[in-house]
């Protein structure tokens, strides 16, 4: 039994030091070979990157080297097509995306909207029409089914509004003529509506509102929150109890605002920094019935505030004491508590925990003693919250933690030493958690990590058996072991059910149909198995 332990602590250390490795060297040595543009796609990765022969182009990867593959050269030739704004549409499982292209009409590249399934002969270019020479400006999803796009048609010099339904295909309409729409950003679907932000002829830059109807081109309209020609800028559009919460600037400066999608319906919530200055809030995230965001206020500095149901906004807590700042970026929701970056005016920027109260507010982890270790990019993986963080002793590296001090931790010196390997653009498909990292060997390449009770290990040794599998309504474990809980996660690793005692069957009846991880932990041992719910 000595024996079998300490086989299987030998390999738990082994494959637990063994779970981050690159992928692939696309652009062999030290030169950057991947950009920040990743998407999680049928479990697999797709991403832009440059092999130094066709430029940055689409590729992708199920995390093997050999899978590690150009999907398209788009632009053909050394300059690359620089493929960008990833989104997956519902309505017919495929990524669009913009990228420069060559076209036979011109001998000038544009920037046109793309789709593709992952495969070479996937690829369509949808905005051919009205003219093959015309090129993309920026394009918005609408509730997984409709998305609407702005052309510039070349002849016209004029932009084209297009839109195109689940199934009827693409439409081009010269909607937004009278708007003088030429962008589409910063998108959010609301109440049946589109709602973006954009530059119109006569309202500058606002609050703009698109609804496609059952028949017919979509009804364009207005919110002009900034009256006449001045620009409200509006941005961080969240839904929070049935209405539509923003920053916005007007004459009080920018502040809060909110919307139920008419002008009438439109106003701001609380003025926290009085005057024209503004507060600037940003950040906004839905948290246990409340809104939680990041703002100016004078007294204060630059908090985290919170606005309740009533939309009334307190303060959470004055993180850096006095009107210092403590600059709350990065706010995320994981297993039950806000985590984010904060500067308590002591330790410097490090990882706070929030329960929403000021009592529960707390520095989680002093990560960097000497400087500070700024945390960023949170992304949760399989139960846990990975992140980036300098400890001021291995560099800027991959960290995780579990929600407590002790759980914490460092799980890999990717570019060993005091060099930062800097790992970025966290995305989660499949098994795995694909991020960007550099090395002096290689420059910046894609790299996985895969959690270690997912990895090859023998799990005889284990004791456990899971059954059925699969299974459509419940299973049981087999096993001589104390059961001390059971946490089961969908296959992005989030946590989405939970069982805190040993039990004949665990009900999971009202899960979906799908692939799930299953977790059980013991008084001796853990361990993981796929569990396929039909």
């Amino acid at each position: 039994m000595q024996k079998s332990l300490l086989f299987l602590a030998v390999i738990a250390f082994t494959t637990l030091n063994a779970q981050v490795s690159i992928v692939k060297d696309i652009n062999p040595g030290p030169i950057d070979g991947v950009s920040d543009q990743f998407i999680s796609y049928n479990n697999k990765i797709l991403f832009s990157a440059n092999d130094a022969i066709n430029g940055f182009e689409l590729w992708m990867s199920d995390g093997s080297n050999a899978n590690t593959q150009l999907v398209n050269d788009i632009f053909i030739g050394a300059n690359g097509s620089n493929p960008t704004d990833f989104h997956v549409r519902a309505a017919d499982n495929k990524v669009y995306f913009t990228a420069t292209s060559q076209f036979s009409s011109s001998t000038n590249p544009r920037k046109r909207l793309l789709t593709t399934q992952g495969t070479t002969n996937t690829l369509t270019d949808i905005s051919t029409s009205p003219n093959t020479d015309s090129f993309a400006y920026d394009y918005l999803e609408v509730n997984n089914n409709y998305m609407l796009a702005v052309v510039n048609h070349p002849v016209t010099t004029t932009a084209t509004a297009f839109f195109f339904p689940a199934t009827t295909g693409t439409q081009y309409l010269d909607v937004f003529s009278n708007l003088g729409i030429t962008e589409l950003s910063d998108g959010i679907f609301y109440n049946g509506s589109a709602f973006y932000r954009s530059i119109t002829t006569n309202f500058g830059t606002e609050l703009c509102k698109s609804t496609i109807p059952t028949s017919g081109p979509p009804i364009n309209e207005v919110i002009d929150i900034n009256s006449g020609s001045s620009s409200s800028f509006p941005g961080d559009m969240t839904e929070f109890n049935g209405l539509l919460y923003f920053s916005a600037n007007s004459a009080s400066g920018r502040e809060l605002w909110r919307t139920d999608g008419t002008q009438a319906g439109t106003q701001m919530i609380i003025d926290l920094y009085p005057g024209t200055t503004g507060s600037n809030p940003t950040n906004l995230t839905v948290y246990n019935n409340a809104l939680y965001f990041t703002a100016n206020n004078p007294s204060l500095g630059i908090e985290i505030f919170k606005m309740n149901l009533a939309e009334n906004v307190t303060s959470l807590r004055n993180i850096n004491p006095g009107s210092a700042n403590s600059s709350p970026f990065g706010l995320t929701v994981y297993n039950g508590n806000l985590y984010f970056a904060a500067d308590d005016g002591t330790n410097g920027v490090e990882l706070w925990q929030s329960g929403g109260f000021p009592s529960n507010t707390i520095l989680l982890k002093n990560i960097n003693t000497t400087n500070e270790s700024t945390p960023q990019g949170f992304v949760e993986y399989f139960g846990e919250l990975y992140f980036n963080a300098d400890d001021g002793v291995n560099g800027r590296e991959l960290w995780k933690t579990d929600g407590t001090n002790a759980g914490t931790v460092l799980v890999s010196d990717i570019n060993t030493g005091a060099l930062d390997s800097d790992p970025l653009n966290l995305t989660v498909a499949g098994d795995n958690l694909f991020f960007s990292a550099t090395t002096s060997a290689t420059g910046r390449e894609l790299f996985r990590y895969i959690e270690p009770s997912l990895s090859n290990v023998d799990v005889e040794i284990q004791n456990f058996t899971i059954y059925p599998n699969p299974t459509s309504k419940y299973f049981s474990v087999d096993t001589n072991q104390t059961i001390n809980n059971i946490l089961v996660y969908d296959i992005q690793g989030k946590m989405i059910k939970s069982f805190s005692e040993s039990k004949d069957i665990y009900n999971i009846e009202d899960l979906t149909n799908g692939l799930y991880f299953v977790r059980i932990k013991s008084n001796k041992s853990e361990y993981v198995v796929k569990l396929l719910k039909k």
